[in-house]
C-alpha cells in the first residue's frame, strides 16, 4: 500500500492521511505491496519458479485500514534477469519501485530480499526481507530509533484469492509485538 513517495511535493495529502492514523508512510507503502502479494500466493505457487508468487501482484487494489481510511493502488510488474520489480501507482500518481531478489531462507518457504525506491526520495530504503509460507507472508525489517534497534514486520494472511488481512507491527525485542495498524486489501476487478 504505497502512499506517495517521501518528501514529494503534491503528495503531502497522502502522507498526512497516513500520519493521522499513526503509521510511518514508508511502512504503509511496503504493507500494500506485501499484502497484495499474499493474496496471490496460492494461485501462483510453483516450486521451480521463485518468481511465481510475485507475478500475480499486477493489478488494482483497494486498501482499507481499520480506521476506515481507504487508498487505491495499481501495480505494474515485470521480471528482470535476476529480480522482479513492481512500480506502484497510488491514487493515480507513480510512487515507488519495489525490487525483489530470491535468496536462501527457511526450508519450505520462499524468501526474498527487497528494496523500495521512493520516487520522491534521494536515497533508497534499506534492504529488507519477505518470507512466504503458504498463505502466511511476513515482511521483516529493522530500524534504529533513539539509538536502539526496533523491529518491524507486516503480517499478511489471505482468505481467498482476492482478499487479505494485514497487520503492521513493531517490537523492541523481536518477541513481543505491538500492532500499529491493520486492515484489509481487496482486488478491484
Amino acid at each position: 500500500m504505497f502512499v506517495g513517495g517521501r518528501d514529494k511535493p503534491g503528495h503531502d495529502v497522502f502522507k498526512n492521511r497516513i500520519m493521522k492514523i499513526g503509521v510511518d508512510p514508508r511502512s504503509v507503502r511496503i504493507a500494500a505491496l506485501f499484502g497484495a502479494l499474499a493474496v496471490l500466493a496460492p494461485a501462483a505457487a510453483a516450486a521451480s519458479d521463485p518468481y511465481a508468487p510475485l507475478k500475480l501482484y499486477e493489478g488494482r487494489w483497494t486498501l482499507t485500514f481499520s480506521s476506515g481510511e481507504k487508498l487505491f493502488v495499481t501495480n505494474h510488474c515485470a521480471r528482470l534477469a535476476k529480480a522482479y520489480a513492481c512500480e506502484q501507482v497510488v491514487e493515480g500518481s507513480a510512487s515507488d519501485l519495489v525490487v525483489f531478489v530470491p535468496v536462501d531462507g527457511p526450508a519450505g518457504a520462499d524468501t526474498y530480499k527487497t528494496i523500495a525506491l521512493a520516487y520522491a526520495s534521494q536515497t533508497p530504503g534499506p534492504w529488507t526481507r519477505l518470507i512466504i509460507e503458504g498463505s502466511h507472508w511476513s515482511f521483516e525489517s529493522t530500524a534504529i530509533e533513539d539509538g536502539k534497534t526496533v523491529y518491524h514486520r507486516t503480517i499478511n494472511d489471505f482468505d481467498g484469492a482476492n482478499h487479505i488481512r494485514f497487520a503492521q507491527q513493531r517490537s523492541a525485542d523481536a518477541k513481543t509485538w505491538e500492532t500499529i495498524s491493520e486492515g484489509e486489501e481487496v482486488r478491484i476487478r
